[in-house]
């Protein structure tokens, strides 16, 4: 959420918007951002509430791009990881609208910099897998545990907060040693 993580190329589209649909995620610094001649809707979802369910958010991109308006959909890092991007390129192609994806900054990424990981590292780890302990709604996904199995290989878990004690639980079922060295950030 910190403007320091915003591109130069999202903050000059900016301008360009008529409306902006904003998630949780995106900060009040970020927001303030926004010109004042720009339309904000609030779409934040949290756990546990969702101002706008995503049959919602899809139905206020298509109405407002049918308006003649530009829309811009505002996600904290990079809606392609688990941010409903490909849902939301479906409904708006279905409806014959065009969209051009700004990527931001990946908080899996972003967040093992900002604790000093660097997830990569010759001879220690040789690739990176990044998934989500999260489902649909409040379900548990362990299927990526497995993972943590294979040898020099880092695994980032997105969503994991809630999930804290299940991951713990998967882990150990799953035979795995409790002592592999780990990260909560």
């Amino acid at each position: 959420g910190s403007v320091g993580n915003l591109t130069l190329r999202a903050l000059e589209s900016f301008e360009l918007f008529d409306v902006a649909l904003v998630d949780a995620l995106v900060s009040q610094e970020i927001r303030a951002l926004i010109p004042l001649t720009c339309k904000v809707v609030d779409v934040s979802k949290k756990k546990g509430f969702h101002s706008k369910n995503q049959d919602e958010i899809n139905a206020l991109l298509v109405q407002y791009a049918k308006e003649g308006l530009v829309v811009g959909r505002l996600k904290g890092g990079d809606p392609s990881l688990f941010g409903r991007l490909g849902e939301e390129k479906a409904i708006l192609a279905k409806n014959g609208i065009d969209c051009v994806v700004i990527n931001g900054i990946t908080s899996a990424l972003r967040a093992c910099s900002v604790a000093g990981i660097v997830p990569t590292i010759r001879d220690v780890s040789k690739g990176v897998t990044i998934v989500s302990a999260h489902l649909k709604e409040t379900l548990f996904n362990d299927d990526w545990v497995v993972f943590l199995k294979q040898p020099r290989h880092t695994v980032i878990v997105l969503m994991a907060h809630s999930f804290a004690g299940k991951i713990q639980d998967a882990i150990a079922k799953a035979g795995i040693d409790a002592s592999l060295p780990a990260a909560f950030v």
